[in-house]
C-alpha cells in the first residue's frame, strides 16, 4: 500500500472511530434494562462469581458494553469504548482498501451508518463486525503480516468470550475456522500461537476481573442454558409485522446467495486444499448467518431486528474483499449484494417511521461532531446524566423500608432489581436475579438451591411483574413457591412487599402426586376436586417434528394457557406460556 493511500486509511480509521455510537446513551433508571445493568455494575464492582453467584446472557466485562452507566468520569469505560471503535473501524478499513473505489465508498459507508445508528447495541455489534473483519482478513492474507491479523483477532475474541455468551459463540466459531484455515495451509505454529493466546487472554481477563477459575465451566454451561431457553421464553411473533418478516426472509435469502457465490468463486493461492478452503470459508459465513438470523428475529423487536439487518448489510458489502476467480460469478455476486442492500433499506424504513432513513444519515453526519464534544467537554455531559439520574432515583426511595432492614440482606423478585441498589439496601441477588430470566428447568432450579442454602437473604423485596402477557407465575416458579413456604410479608411501600424469613434454616416444598395423564393440544384440563388445594402442575407440550424444525430455523411458536374461573372478571383469559416454563412447574 502507498504512502499515500495509508494516510487515507488512517484518515478513514479516525472518522469512523469517531462516528460509531457507543458511549452511554442514558443513567441507571428503574426500568428492566437499567436494573440489569446495575446489577452488572454491581456484581464488577463486588467481584461476584459468573456461573456461580450471577447467571445472565452477559459475562464479567458485560458491564463495559451497555448503553446505561453509572455517572462519572468513566475512564475505563472510555478506553474500552474507543478501543473497540478503533480496532472494529481498522479491520474494517483493511477489508474496504482492497477493493477498488465504488464498493470501497459503499463498504464505509454503510459501516457508518451502522455503527452511528446501532445505539442501545452498538458495542455489541461491533465486537462482532470486528470479529468478522479481522476474520476474513487472516482468511485472505497470503503473506507473513497475516500472523499480526490473527494476533488482533485472539484479543478480540478474548474480550468478547467475557462480554456476551451470544459474543461468546461467534468469537470461538470465527477464531476456530480460522484456526482451520491455518492448519489446512500447513501453518501450524501459527495456528497453535493463535489458539494459545486466545486461551491465554481468557484466562488472564477472568483472573483479572476477580474471577475463579474454577467457575468458568459454570459460565459456560449456564450461559447456554440461558441462551438455548431464550426463544422459547423471551420471543413473541406478534413484535414483527408480515410485511418486516417477509424483507427480512428476502435479506436472509440474498445473503446466502452472495456468500455461496463469493466463497465458492474465491481466488486464493493454488494449494491442494483449495477447495476445502472455500468450504470452510461457506461454513463459517452461514454460521455467522445463521447465528445473526436468530438473535434478530427470536424477539423480533426493532433494535434486534435491526442488528441482523445492520450485520448482514456489511457482511455482503465486505465479501468484495474476497479474490474472484470468475468475472461472471462476480456480476451475479453484486448483484445479489445490491438486492440485499435495497431489500434492507425498505424493511428498516418500514419497521420504523417515514423518514427513518433520512434520519439515519442525519444522525451519522452529525455524529463525530457530537463525540468529539464529549471527549473534549466530558464534564456536561456526565453533568445531564447524573440529572437525570438524580431525578429518577428520587422517584425510586423507599425509606420505611430501608428503615426497617437496616444491614440485614436483600434480594428483590421481579425484574426491577435497580430499586434495590438505589436505596443502598445489603443487595444479595440470587443467581439468576431477574425472575423472566429464569426459563428453564436448570435456572429455575439454580434459584431455588439459593434459596435453600445458607447465603438466602433475610428479606425479599416483591411485586409480581410478569413479562407483557405471560402466566405470572411462571416466571421463577420454584423460588415464588419457596417465598410462600419461608417467608412471611411485613410491611408494604410504593408497588413493593417486604418479605422476611420466617426459619433460620428454609423449608423445601414437599409434593405429593394428585394426577397425571396425556390430554391433545387445545384440549380442556378441568381440576374440579383440587380447587381449594396449593396444587402444583407440570406440564410437558412435545413439539412435532415440524415444530422442531421451526424452533431450529425461526424460533418456536407461541404457546398460550387459556384459564376459566367463576369470577366472570378472569373468565377465559389468556396468557403466554412458554414450554420449558409450564416442563418446569407452577403454581
Amino acid at each position: 500500500m502507498k504512502v499515500a493511500s495509508w494516510s487515507s486509511a488512517m484518515l478513514a480509521v479516525l472518522i469512523l472511530t469517531l462516528v460509531a455510537d457507543t458511549f452511554p446513551r442514558a443513567p441507571l433508571g428503574t426500568d428492566l434494562d437499567s436494573s440489569w445493568a446495575a446489577v452488572l455494575e454491581y456484581a464488577a464492582q463486588h467481584h461476584l462469581q459468573y456461573g456461580k453467584e450471577v447467571v445472565f446472557t452477559y459475562g464479567p466485562l458485560g458491564f463495559l458494553t451497555t448503553s446505561r452507566t453509572i455517572p462519572g468520569p468513566g475512564i475505563t469505560r472510555n478506553v474500552v469504548d474507543l478501543g473497540l471503535c478503533l480496532i472494529t473501524s481498522a479491520g474494517i478499513c483493511l477489508l474496504a482498501w482492497r477493493m477498488t473505489i465504488l464498493w470501497r465508498i459503499l463498504l464505509l459507508a454503510a459501516f457508518a451508518l451502522v455503527s452511528a445508528n446501532g445505539h442501545f447495541g452498538t458495542s455489541e455489534l461491533l465486537i462482532n463486525l470486528g470479529l468478522f473483519s479481522w476474520a476474513l482478513m487472516c482468511l485472505l492474507e497470503e503473506r507473513p503480516r497475516g500472523a499480526l491479523f490473527g494476533v488482533v483477532l485472539a484479543l478480540i475474541a478474548a474480550f468478547a468470550v467475557l462480554v456476551k455468551f451470544s459474543c461468546l459463540v461467534t468469537a470461538v466459531m470465527t477464531l476456530g475456522a480460522v484456526i482451520c484455515d491455518l492448519v489446512l495451509r500447513k501453518r501450524l505454529w501459527i495456528a497453535t500461537a493463535t489458539a494459545g493466546l486466545f486461551g491465554s487472554g481468557v484466562l488472564i481477563l477472568w483472573t483479572a476481573l476477580g474471577q475463579d477459575w474454577g467457575n468458568l465451566g459454570a459460565y459456560l454451561v449456564n450461559g447456554w442454558a440461558v441462551a438455548s431457553g431464550y426463544d422459547q421464553a423471551m420471543g413473541t411473533a406478534k413484535l414483527i409485522s408480515p410485511a418486516a418478516l417477509l424483507g427480512c426472509l428476502t435479506i436472509l435469502t440474498s445473503v446466502l446467495g452472495t456468500i455461496s457465490v463469493r466463497a465458492l468463486n474465491w481466488a486464493h493461492s493454488g494449494s491442494r486444499m483449495g477447495r476445502w478452503r472455500r468450504w470452510l470459508l461457506w461454513l463459517w459465513l452461514c454460521g455467522l448467518l445463521f447465528l445473526f438470523w436468530k438473535h434478530g428475529l427470536v424477539l423480533a423487536d426493532g433494535y434486534h431486528v435491526r442488528f441482523f439487518v445492520f450485520f448482514a448489510v456489511v457482511l455482503i458489502l465486505g465479501l468484495e474483499a474476497v479474490p474472484a476467480a470468475n468475472r461472471v460469478r462476480t456480476e451475479w455476486a453484486r448483484g445479489l449484494t445490491a438486492v440485499g442492500c435495497v431489500c434492507a433499506a425498505l424493511t428498516i424504513q418500514q419497521m420504523f417511521f417515514p423518514g427513518y432513513l433520512l434520519y439515519l444519515v442525519q444522525h451519522t453526519i452529525r455524529m463525530p461532531g457530537q463525540r468529539l464534544a464529549l471527549l473534549l467537554n466530558a464534564d456536561k455531559f456526565w453533568g445531564r446524566i447524573r440529572a437525570q439520574q438524580e431525578s429518577a432515583h428520587r422517584n425510586a426511595q423507599l425509606p420505611r423500608l430501608r428503615a426497617l432492614v437496616g444491614d440485614a440482606t436483600v434480594d428483590l423478585f421481579g425484574h426491577s432489581q435497580a430499586f434495590v441498589l438505589i436505596n443502598h439496601f445489603n443487595y444479595r441477588p440470587r443467581p439468576v436475579f431477574q425472575s423472566y430470566a429464569a426459563y428453564t428447568p436448570r435456572l429455575i432450579g439454580i434459584n431455588e438451591d439459593f434459596y435453600l442454602s445458607r447465603r438466602a437473604p433475610d428479606f425479599v423485596l416483591f411485586r409480581l411483574d410478569p413479562f407483557p402477557s405471560r402466566l405470572p407465575a411462571l416466571e421463577d416458579s420454584a423460588a415464588l413457591r419457596h417465598l410462600l413456604i419461608n417467608y412471611h410479608p411485613v410491611e408494604a411501600e410504593g408497588s413493593y412487599l417486604l418479605l422476611q424469613k420466617t426459619r433460620p434454616q428454609p423449608q423445601p416444598a414437599s409434593l405429593t402426586l394428585l394426577r397425571e395423564g396425556t390430554i391433545p393440544l387445545g384440549k380442556p384440563l378441568p381440576v374440579p376436586d383440587l380447587r381449594d388445594l396449593n396444587c402444583w402442575l407440570e406440564i410437558d407440550v412435545k413439539p412435532t417434528l415440524l415444530g422442531r424444525a421451526r424452533k431450529f430455523f425461526y424460533r418456536s411458536p407461541d404457546l398460550k394457557v387459556k384459564l376459566w374461573s367463576n369470577d366472570p372478571a378472569e373468565d377465559g383469559k389468556e396468557f403466554l406460556a412458554p414450554a420449558r416454563m409450564l416442563a418446569s412447574g407452577f403454581l
